[in-house]
């Protein structure tokens, strides 16, 4: 059938919004409204957050150990 319908016309809601009753809120709102409300990039800025997570984690993992392996590998390269 499609999104006509049985009489063949469109739906009230395909139609958009009818004349001299559309949004009357100024044409900025409107776009930033929009903005708020979409939610297309949401995954790809979680999926960052986590790996800016996972990375804070191991230079702080690296910065505590770092010494302690220095300290190790010079001890084992003094004999040399």
């Amino acid at each position: 059938m499609g999104p006509q319908g049985k009489a063949g016309r469109v739906p009230a809601l395909a139609r958009g919004p009818v004349a001299g009753r559309g949004d009357s809120r100024p044409a900025l709102i409107r776009r930033l409204s929009d903005f708020c409300g979409d939610t297309g990039g949401a995954t790809a800025i979680e999926y960052s957050i986590i790996a800016v997570l996972i990375s804070i984690m191991i230079i702080g993992g690296l910065t505590l150990i770092g010494p302690a392996i220095m300290n190790m590998l010079d001890q084992a390269s003094a004999p040399f």
